[in-house]
């Protein structure tokens, strides 16, 4: 069999080790292959020269369309521990050709930029393994990044004590914050080509205290160490004002008087400034609610103002529809904001009212118009699920037909909108009566017939099931009680004929009142 075998000479073999600094090839296990034996003339060695495609027939990754040259050449051959070497073998189809080519291609990279610099020493790794972890165990892998960001931002303080930084990391990100303690001059130099992005965003840093963000690329710092250290390194440059101040903004919904109906909790932010203009960011509800208004210096009131309004629904997204935090109060707010309902904005810095007025605009009543109607929805869902004694998961990308919206509309004025109401705001009531040969008409059914007052009850049954935000549910059986109706037409009982339908169409009288309650024994199923 060795000799059907397409084997790698003793200098390819040599030459392979070494393009790799004698390591493991694997990206995951770059250990050393080779070291001192026992005999100081010799040396052991765990290192293999493992081919790509297979040296022989019905070998793993085997290319028939290969000549012997090509089998038996460098491009051919990857060096690894004597594990990795077989673990490719056992597995071909997890280690394809394309990945080990890979694996070889940054080996050899990775050897290339090693050389000549000093390796890290066991005895370092263990000294810096000490300094990030401490005794912590490594499931605190957190407080490790924290560890070394503290560590990274004191070193970088040493060099320019005027600046306090903050290192973090982010998204693949190291991001670096430092922030004057005291006046610092710096001067900047801007590329041409970033010359006009650079002077319209400069203009509104100072005019309205936005951050100017640009490519690093785009400007080159001098005055101070940190910026000679990170000019080369940094790939996107922000520069923010320090004009800014933690606010509250107070926000109330008005009637037509001017007299308060309710106002939000309280939204914490802050208050960023230019010469031109302040911009308030804040959130309320814990987060569900992010508010957000520009003032421009020289209004009378907040009139102009245009307020921004965004919610954030997902964490709701562990919650049921009857324990959904905040939203009472949440509706209630669109719901004013939605009919048009004056608004009042106050705005406070440490207790003390800076801005002020009524009458403030909204930016996209698009989005007003769209989570309302999304909210009203989730409104009359909840009253169902109340009423029927049942809860459903709330979801946050649920799809719902216009059909599902408005027949969760009707069951709800039937059941909870109906109750607050009396007289002829009840309307009309229609159904079927069709007595059987030898069946006593009910008192009550008669008098109605006959034109006279009379309260009535009524037991109606669903068939088919309503959805509730997703979940199928078949309502149970419910009974409907009238304090007051009469026939809207009366009929003449001496002509009612056995087990011929008689359609009533009863009205309320103006005290009658409606009760709506679940039949004994009744419960939801889920369809």
């Amino acid at each position: 069999m060795a000799k059907n075998r397409d084997n790698f000479s003793p200098k390819i073999t040599k030459e392979l080790e070494r393009r790799v600094n004698g390591r493991c090839s694997n990206p995951t296990h770059r250990v050393p292959t080779s070291g001192p034996s026992s005999k100081v003339e010799s040396s052991n060695s765990i290192g293999i020269a493992a081919h790509i495609t297979a040296a022989s027939p019905g070998g793993p990754r085997y290319d028939a369309s290969l000549t012997q040259e090509e089998r038996k050449h460098i491009n051919n051959a990857i060096w690894l521990c004597s594990n990795c070497a077989t673990l490719i073998d056992k597995d071909p189809k997890t280690y394809p050709v394309e990945l080990l080519q890979q694996w070889k291609k940054s080996a050899e990279l990775e050897a290339q930029e090693e050389m000549g610099q000093i390796p890290v020493s066991r005895k370092t790794h263990e000294q810096l393994q000490a300094l990030v972890f401490g005794d912590l165990p490594f499931k605190r892998a957190p407080d490790a990044v924290s560890n070394i960001c503290h560590l990274v931002a004191s070193k970088y303080k040493e060099l320019d004590p005027r600046f306090d930084v903050e290192i973090g990391y982010q998204d693949g990100k190291t991001i670096c914050t430092f922030s004057a303690t005291e006046p610092v001059s710096f001067a900047a130099n801007i590329a041409n080509e970033f010359a006009l992005e650079f002077r319209e965003k400069f203009n509104d840093l100072i005019s309205h205290g936005k951050d100017l963000e640009i490519d690093a690329k785009a400007i080159t710092l001098t005055g101070s160490k940190l910026f000679e250290l990170t000019n080369n390194q940094a790939t996107k440059f922000v520069l923010s004002t320090n004009l800014r101040k933690n606010a509250v903004t107070k926000i109330e919904v008005l009637d037509d008087e001017g007299i308060l109906e309710f106002s939000l909790d309280d939204v914490l932010g802050e208050l960023v400034g230019g010469k031109k203009s302040v911009t308030f960011s804040g959130s309320t509800y814990q987060g569900l609610i992010a508010i957000e208004f520009t003032y421009e210096f020289g209004e009378s009131s907040s009139e102009n103002c245009t307020i921004s309004t965004e919610i954030d629904f997902s964490s709701w997204n562990t919650k049921t529809l009857l324990t959904l935090p905040y939203f009472e109060k949440i509706y209630k707010y669109y719901d004013a904001l939605f009919h048009g309902k004056s608004i009042g904005l106050r705005l406070e810095i440490d207790g003390e009212k800076v801005i002020s007025g009524n009458g403030a605009d909204f930016a996209d009543e698009d989005h007003v118009g769209r989570v309302y109607s999304l909210l009203r929805y989730i409104r009359n869902v909840r009253a169902i699920l109340k009423f029927i004694g049942t809860d459903v998961p709330y979801a946050e990308n649920i799809r719902l037909s216009l059909n599902d919206v408005e027949d969760v509309e009707y069951f709800y004025n039937l059941l909870i909108e109906h109750k607050q109401m009396r007289g002829e705001q009840l309307g009309t009531v229609s159904f079927t009566v069709i007595p059987h040969i030898g069946e006593v008409v009910q008192s009550s059914i008669m008098s109605l017939m006959s034109g006279e007052a009379n309260a009535i009850r009524i037991e109606q049954s669903f068939g088919q099931p309503l959805n509730l935000y997703g979940t199928k549910i078949t309502l149970p059986r419910i009974a409907i009680s009238y304090s007051r109706m009469r026939a809207q037409d009366p009929i003449n009982l001496t002509q009612v004929i056995p087990g011929e339908a008689i359609s009533m169409k009863l009205i309320p009288l103006e005290d009658c009142a409606m009760h709506v309650e679940l039949h004994k024994s009744a419960t939801p199923v889920n369809a």
